[in-house]
């Protein structure tokens, strides 16, 4: 029986998912300040009667309940923050995770390794993207190969014995196809 992949590294490019881990936090920070605040404003014109240990108090709503408040918040935030930073972390790395292999993939490009494919998880982001990467190496690929067939044809017809307009007829015919492929790229210069 297969063994099932386990994930090994939930953080793959650090500054990319500690934002959002940070992000996620502050905004959870922010929402939290956002209700005291909201909360202080609407209950400012309030009264409020508590019996707390003995002792009747009868003060403005947002001064009486502030020290609750507070409590809760951070009963509120230091769990909740802990949960914000591991859904972060697994959402995230479905991001940073193809993200990963498609640059890997593109400095494999550029290295002249044309043909992988790149293939995401089921839950994984920027599959649209990494399915157009794989038409282009795909396309890339076959004009690649087909220009270097061509070339090495002309090559192989250059060397053979046969008399020299037939050779030059077949190069002629070759050369043409293999313009034919290569006007497929089209070359943008910025100068």
């Amino acid at each position: 029986m297969k063994p099932k992949y386990t994930r090994k590294h939930y953080f793959i490019d650090r500054n990319f998912q500690g934002q959002h881990v940070f992000n996620s936090y502050i905004l959870a920070l922010m929402v939290i300040i956002l209700f005291i605040g909201l909360f202080t404003f609407l209950t400012s014109d309030a009264l409020t009667i508590v019996y707390a240990q003995n002792d009747l108090q009868l003060e403005r709503t947002p001064l009486i309940l502030l020290k609750k408040i507070l409590l809760i918040a951070w009963i509120l935030l230091i769990p909740g923050g802990i949960w914000i930073t591991v859904r972060t972390i697994l959402v995230s790395h479905r991001m940073a995770g193809p993200l990963f292999k498609l640059e890997k993939n593109l400095d494999e490009m550029c290295l002249g390794k044309i043909g992988d494919r790149i293939y995401l998880r089921q839950k994984d982001h920027c599959k649209a993207l990494a399915e157009k990467i794989n038409i282009l190496n795909t396309i890339y690929a076959k004009k690649i190969s087909n220009i270097s067939l061509l070339a090495q044809q002309i090559d192989d017809t250059a060397q053979g014995a046969e008399p020299l307009e037939i050779k030059l007829q077949k190069i002629e015919a070759l050369n043409k196809n293999l313009q034919q492929s290569a006007r497929f790229f089209t070359v943008v210069n910025d100068q």
